[in-house]
């Protein structure tokens, strides 16, 4: 299965608890070994291999035993700037926060309408 934007979470869900799978079986552990060295439960690993939510900071155990914990390198990349968004930064003023104008906070409101304009 392809894992896009469209797909659901479940799908997606089940989807990686299968791939870890595939990576543990290939490193030839059992359940038990793996849960072992990772430091989590067997019952948790079953867990992420049948596509059911777990903590986030458990499968980073489980990607961290499959040495496969540089690839949310390329999932989040870091947000260092490129040498063209330093010089341009230098001349900017570097963004803060985000604030939404009452226009666009309530995009569902009416402008309002005097009674003689109905």
């Amino acid at each position: 299965m392809e894992i896009n934007r469209g797909a659901h979470n479940a799908d997606i869900l089940a989807e990686l608890g299968n791939r870890i799978k595939a990576c543990r079986i290939r490193k030839a552990y059992t359940q038990a070994e793996f849960a072992k060295a990772c430091g989590i439960s067997k019952g948790t690993v079953a867990h992420i291999e049948s596509g059911k939510s777990v903590q986030f900071e458990n499968v980073l155990k489980v990607l961290r035993e499959l040495d496969c914990l540089a690839s949310l390198e390329t999932l989040l990349p870091s947000s260092e700037s490129t040498p063209m968004e330093l010089v341009q930064e230098k001349s900017e003023k570097k963004r803060q926060r985000v604030r939404k104008t009452a226009k666009s906070q309530s995009p569902d409101r009416q402008a309002f309408v005097w009674g003689e304009d109905k």
